[in-house]
């Protein structure tokens, strides 16, 4: 007897409804319908973990433990998400909001954004596209040669700076809304 195969054939949304139907044959061409198995999963809530807090489809985490640009992201990742990516001016709000609610100070923060590969070429920690720069006046500069991480120094006039990555900042983690099934 060969070995069986498990494949999805579709997958279907339907209001918030998945269909996936699976099947399990020794011929990979071959669906009976003796061996097939549907599974109906209901999505219905989307939230933020315990800690987290909804911002559009995101959920934001702030950290005012300093931490390397570096240590920053990594303590992102083990938590699922990565440090926050800027889309818009409602983001810079959002970010400072928060920092202002948590210490009531203007903290610097790490953000996703970086350009260690190349000099000047930023990219975001996420993925996302690097696509708003809200950039304070003659930033960023890469002063000393050695500014390569995001950094929002809620000051201002100095919105957004480009900052030496072993400097140690707070920082705000972003993740995806989790779907939870029910």
């Amino acid at each position: 007897m060969g070995r069986q195969r498990l494949q999805t054939i579709d997958i279907i949304e339907d209001k918030g409804l998945q269909d996936i139907i699976r099947f399990a044959s020794d011929d990979p061409y071959h669906r009976p319908p003796t061996n097939t198995t549907v599974t109906r999963i209901r999505k219905c809530c989307e939230r933020c973990p315990d800690g987290w807090a909804r911002y559009g489809e995101r959920c934001l985490k702030f950290h005012n433990t300093p931490k390397t640009w570096c240590k920053a992201e990594t303590q992102c990742v083990h938590e699922r998400g990565n440090l926050m990516s800027l889309h818009s001016a409602a983001d810079v709000k959002i970010v400072r909001d928060i920092v202002a609610a948590a210490t009531g100070m203007r903290t610097k923060v790490w953000l996703g954004g970086y350009d260690k590969v190349e000099e000047g070429c930023w990219h975001n920690s996420d993925g996302s596209p690097f696509d708003y720069e809200p950039w304070g006046k003659g930033e960023p500069n890469n002063l000393g040669g050695s500014e390569g991480c995001m950094q929002l120094h809620n000051e201002v006039g100095q919105p957004v700076n480009d900052a030496p990555c072993n400097v140690h900042s707070a920082f705000i983690c972003a993740m995806d809304i989790e779907e939870m099934d029910a």
